[in-house]
């Protein structure tokens, strides 16, 4: 009960891009800290989220959204895609089409689109 008490004020404490309000002790659980030291380490995402997941976590299909527009916007075009299609593969949610756009947009980034 107190962990997910937890998990509800450490997601609660966080602003909306991310900056985390707390001390950098209790930053380090969360799955945006351990997603944005991966980013500066220029390491890939997917193990952060798989790991997150192992150790009984649960991942919140809105985040993983939010990851992939991050990732998107900061041209890591890449990244973003392949947390998209790793969020389909594991299926973290029921994909709606903005999903499928956002995953089409990726794809163009990346590998180009002939029309």
């Amino acid at each position: 009960m107190m962990r997910i008490l937890l998990q509800h004020v450490i997601r609660y404490r966080t602003r909306s891009f991310g900056t985390l309000l707390m001390s950098p002790t209790a930053a380090n659980q969360t799955l945006q800290h351990r997603i944005t030291e991966a980013l500066d380490r220029n390491a890939q995402i997917i193990p952060v989220l798989e790991q997150w997941r192992q150790q009984g976590n649960q991942v919140n299909p809105s985040h993983v959204r939010v990851i992939i527009k991050k990732l998107r916007d900061s041209d890591q075009s890449l990244q973003a895609l392949q947390v998209s299609e790793w969020m389909s593969k594991e299926k973290i949610c029921n994909l709606i089409p903005e999903d499928f756009a956002a995953r089409i947009h990726l794809i163009e980034n990346v590998v180009g689109l002939e029309v």
